[in-house]
């Protein structure tokens, strides 16, 4: 069984994916290369695999600009608190098909709304961008639950007199008010289908970033039901660059912790790029991920590397979040350090060559 982490960024599928194919067998790897198990905060695959239905469809007059990971492991993340890990694996969605979408997505549907006059530019608006859907089984491949995100653009695109596009920033209450209405005729369309009258679904409300910022998008509000009543509470789900003001105002000592590590490396390889977020639940942080990376870097700098990580995270994180740092040579992973939540030891492996 093949295992994914809620979490992981970019290259959390093909990395444990690669350590099942070339594993600690691999001769070339260091000799502290152990088995990563990450037991917690992941989720397995339900086998066989299947791909998702939905194939990502987004409606395509939307001036958007958010991380299509950042939502999807979000969303997971917040799954993390109504299936357990433990006993539910993860199936990507297979009840909302590009077809569904296209009609959910339609101004008949979840996107019906009002006019908007924009320096006198009349636009219809589009709220609602896309839906992802996670599915999440029991070993015998029952359906546990469905988990879905409403991805909201509070951003609405217009053309003006010259040409050129501008947008019109909708106030967050408005967009969430709007979105929960959408929610409401989700919740019926899925329990029109055959076997979701009574499954248990997850909801959950995105706002997608400003368009040309480097922020992240957030989840906002969250429910689960059994029938089609909808109960939203109040959340913040959320990544941040661990460089940015928010981080540096709410969370100081990872921000210290960070830049004292890339000062650590920098004063050897200053070529280096350095480069990290995490997630945020709530203003806690649950999941770190950072990306070392250089043009070039030969074995023993890979080797010097990961062994300065793993001195800095012991001397300077704190061990109550998991930690991933991915090292790159040029485009390819040589390297991953790891960490889990509660633990003192980094896992260290080497990616054979």
């Amino acid at each position: 069984m093949i295992i994914v982490g809620g979490f992981m960024r970019k290259y959390g599928w093909f990395i444990l994916l690669l350590f099942f194919i070339t594993g600690c067998s691999n001769e070339k790897t260091v000799d502290n290369q152990i088995d990563i198990e990450y037991s917690g905060d992941y989720y397995q695959i339900y086998e066989p695999y299947k791909a998702s239905v939905g194939n990502n469809y987004v409606v395509n007059n939307v001036l958007s600009n958010y991380d299509k990971d950042v939502a999807s492991e979000s969303l997971m993340a917040l799954s993390t608190n109504y299936f357990s890990v433990n006993n539910s694996l993860y199936q990507e969605g297979q009840y909302l098909s590009t077809t569904d979408l296209q009609e959910l997505l339609s101004t008949e549907q979840l996107n019906d709304a009002a006019t908007l006059t924009i320096d006198n530019i009349k636009i219809t608006p589009t709220y609602v961008t896309t839906i992802y859907e996670q599915d999440y089984l029991a070993s015998n491949g029952n359906l546990k639950g469905i988990s879905l995100g409403i991805i909201l653009n509070p951003y609405q695109a217009y053309q003006n007199s010259y040409g050129t596009y501008n947008y019109k920033t909708i106030a967050e209450e408005e967009v969430l008010s709007f979105g929960k209405e959408a929610a409401k005729k989700l919740i019926a369309y899925m329990r029109s289908k055959e076997g979701l009258s009574e499954v248990k679904i997850l909801i959950s409300l995105y706002l997608q970033p400003k368009p040309s910022s480097i922020d992240k998008g957030t989840f906002k509000a969250v429910t689960t039901t059994t029938n089609d009543a909808l109960n939203f509470t109040t959340i913040n789900c959320q990544y941040e660059l661990i460089t940015s003001d928010y981080v540096n105002t709410n969370d100081t000592a990872l921000y210290t912790a960070f830049i004292v590590l890339e000062e650590s490396l920098k004063d050897t390889f200053s070529k280096l790029y350095i480069s990290g977020e995490v997630l945020y639940k709530n203003d806690t942080s649950q999941m770190i991920c950072i990306t070392v990376g250089s043009s070039s870097l030969n074995k023993s700098e890979i080797l010097y590397i990961t062994q300065n990580i793993s001195e800095n995270l012991l001397s300077n994180f704190t061990n109550e979040v998991s930690i991933n740092i991915y090292i790159k040579s040029g485009s390819d992973l040589k390297a991953l350090v790891t960490r889990e939540r509660n633990t003192s030891k980094s896992n260290i492996t080497i990616i054979g060559e």
